[in-house]
């Protein structure tokens, strides 16, 4: 078996890790005005997660994803900078964080180690200290969730409560092969776009990027309703040339398959489209729900071709050709 299987199957007992991890962090004694998200990758899309959650649930606090090297505004002493990066050693993380250390900004350093970590010690900045020797991707519910229990604490996010919080960690221990297995039989071969709205547009790029570094294959997402004022033409002309290549995929729960916006861009498309439905039992526990099978589907899709879903040999030459370039002028 794989890593990345080895991992997934411990999802559940990340998540309670990462709860406890955040309900007990006592560094962060303020409630922010403005939480931003720092990260790439699978660090960065929490950010995304918690923007949909936010954008449910309603927050004490704005939510932004940052995913890059440059903050592209200046920090106030209400923002709270959660600065991630499982490995520590993200490049543009790392400048990122050390432009927001020249700027005082308010951090909270989520990692398993590496520079960030030095950097954090060094900095004095709260820090909360991920389990070691796992895949960045792979440890998504001990972040997400330990975030989550931070912002329960410290009354951010008032709608969502510990029982509730433990309610949508036990989704994890739910058996979703067949359904994943189907799904993956759907998409193989294809060129999927993935189509989804607000609460569960992150769920539709986790399955983007699930689908790109665990079984090496190229899809997109579009976001209802925007997607309706634009690319639903190109789509319409690409299917008059690729209809067999392309599978269309909706992702969603509740709030997206009963949405006027959906149900008219169905009928505007007028074809086929497999539903991904992640339930009716709550947004939190859908969109956890949708990360674990885009986990298991991109798994299956990876046992299908035959391919090592733990290797990300492009990723690894992007980031020795930065460092190489770079070298320690950006820390």
């Amino acid at each position: 078996m794989n890593k990345l299987n080895k991992i997934f199957e411990k999802w559940y007992e990340l998540a309670k890790i990462g709860l406890e991890k955040g309900l007990n962090e006592e560094c962060i004694d303020f409630s922010p005005r403005e939480i931003v998200i720092v990260g790439m990758g699978g660090s960065g899309i929490v950010g995304n997660t918690l923007e949909d959650i936010s954008h449910f649930y309603g927050m004490n606090a704005k939510v932004t994803t940052v995913k890059s090297n440059v903050i592209p505004f200046k920090p106030d002493e209400r923002s709270l900078f959660i600065v991630i990066s499982y490995s520590g050693n993200t490049i543009e993380t790392l400048s990122a964080y050390k432009q927001l250390l020249e700027e005082n900004a308010k951090t909270l350093v989520i990692t398993s180690g590496g520079l960030l970590e030095k950097f954090a010690i060094e900095n004095k900045s709260c820090m909360i200290k991920l389990t070691p020797k796992l895949l960045p991707r792979g440890d998504f519910p001990e972040i997400f969730y330990s975030i989550l229990g931070l912002l329960v604490k410290n009354n951010v996010l008032r709608a969502i409560n510990n029982e509730k919080l433990h309610s949508s960690i036990e989704v994890l221990k739910e058996d979703l092969e067949n359904y994943a297995k189907n799904i993956a039989n759907e998409a193989k071969d294809k060129i999927v776009i993935f189509i989804s709205s607000k609460p569960y547009l992150s769920v539709a790029i986790r399955f983007k990027n699930d689908f790109a570094e665990n079984s090496k294959s190229i899809s997109f997402v579009e976001e209802i309703p925007e997607f309706l004022h634009n690319s639903i033409e190109g789509i319409n002309r690409l299917l008059m040339f690729y209809k067999d290549r392309i599978k269309i995929l909706s992702i969603g729960g509740k709030m997206l398959f009963n949405n006027i916006f959906y149900e008219s861009f169905k009928e505007a498309l007028n074809l086929k489209i497999t539903e991904v439905d992640l339930g009716s039992d709550g947004v939190l526990n859908e969109i956890v729900r949708g990360f674990k099978l885009s986990g298991l589907v991109s798994l299956k899709l990876a046992s299908i071709y035959d391919i090592d879903p733990d290797e990300t040999s492009s990723i690894d030459v992007y980031k020795e050709k930065l460092s190489s370039v770079l070298g320690n002028r950006s820390f």
